[in-house]
């Protein structure tokens, strides 16, 4: 009798470390996005095989829908789950509840993952969303961004919490401080912080009446990242002070004096070249110049050559129209 409970507790035993190793080898497998792989072998794993709480937070990992995955990791922390796992539900239920726009629940579950996993792998995540769900608690909201700057200065959520307190200080009216932020962010390699970035400080530019700084930005955000949210209202910003200013004639020659349209200032030198050629289909002589700007090299499209300011700005009005952007006129100072 000894005997077969020795041998039916070894059973027990190697019957779940082999549910164990079942359950890492799921969790691998969605973790590597082989997510029909993982419902496959969580559907054939017996049902007695495996920690309740295991089999529920994996199966709420696997749910198309946020309501069940819900209500399954909810059971999950509280059965038998095991503590590698433990972590991550917490995680992915705070995710969910934001998904829902839950703001109470979110910074609830936020600040009891950070309790619980001080320095854990979400820290960044935890405390970027608690930074979108404080907006109303300025102190607590500056602290959670002031953390991550300090903790991720040149990473994702770093760069994403300079842009927030920029545009906070854009709000404010403190431009000089949204400047400095931004000028950080922009050289984030996200594209969407780096897009929004330029916005910002293409509307610094408008707000204080610098059109050129204004205009500058909003040519690298049009060259690097076309379509961006916020490039639209740009434009229509700039063609009405462009319009505004459209009356400004002047038709006075000065010796040594000529003027350009200035219709693009980009960053690689291909992309220059290619408005070059659509410049020339409107008959304009183009000139490249090579320019230092901020101190980074950038390439000036320059079209023709205009005795007057006039001549000019009636060139630079049908290239608008043409191109529907918004351009300059640039002085070309020849002595």
């Amino acid at each position: 009798m000894k005997v077969f409970s020795l041998i039916l507790l070894a059973l027990t035993l190697s019957s779940g470390i082999w549910a164990d190793a079942a359950i890492d080898e799921i969790y691998t497998a969605y973790a590597e996005g082989r997510i029909d792989e993982a419902r496959s072998k969580l559907q054939a794993l017996p049902t007695i095989s495996a920690r309740d709480g295991n089999r529920l937070f994996l199966s709420a990992l696997l749910e198309k829908e946020a309501a069940p995955a819900i209500e399954k990791l909810n059971a999950s922390l509280k059965s038998n789950i095991d503590g590698k796992y433990l972590e991550e539900a917490s995680y992915r239920l705070m995710q969910l509840a934001e998904a829902k726009g839950d703001t109470i629940s979110v910074v609830e579950m936020g600040k009891s993952y950070l309790d619980n996993w001080e320095l854990g792998r979400y820290r960044q995540q935890v405390l970027a969303s608690l930074a979108a769900h404080t907006a109303g608690q300025s102190k607590e909201q500056g602290r959670y961004l002031d953390l991550l700057i300090d903790e991720a200065s040149g990473a994702y959520y770093g760069q994403f919490a300079r842009l927030v307190k920029a545009n906070f200080a854009f709000d404010k009216g403190q431009y000089d401080t949204a400047e400095r932020l931004c000028r950080k962010v922009n050289n984030a390699a996200d594209d969407n912080l780096s897009a929004a970035s330029l916005v910002i400080l293409s509307r610094i530019g408008l707000k204080k009446n610098d059109t050129e700084r204004a205009l500058f930005n909003y040519n690298i955000l049009h060259e690097q990242f076309r379509h961006a949210i916020g490039e639209e209202n740009l434009l229509d910003a700039l063609k009405l002070i462009s319009d505004s200013r459209s009356g400004e004639e002047q038709t006075e020659v000065f010796e040594g004096i000529t003027y350009s349209v200035q219709v693009g200032v980009f960053a690689e030198k291909e992309n220059a070249k290619r408005m070059e050629k659509r410049i020339e289909g409107y008959g304009y002589k183009v000139d490249i110049k090579q320019r230092m700007i901020s101190g980074k090299s950038y390439y000036v499209v320059l079209a023709g050559k205009f005795k007057t300011m006039k001549d000019a700005r009636t060139a630079k009005a049908r290239l608008e129209l043409g191109e529907d952007q918004i351009f300059k006129v640039a002085v070309n100072n020849e002595n």
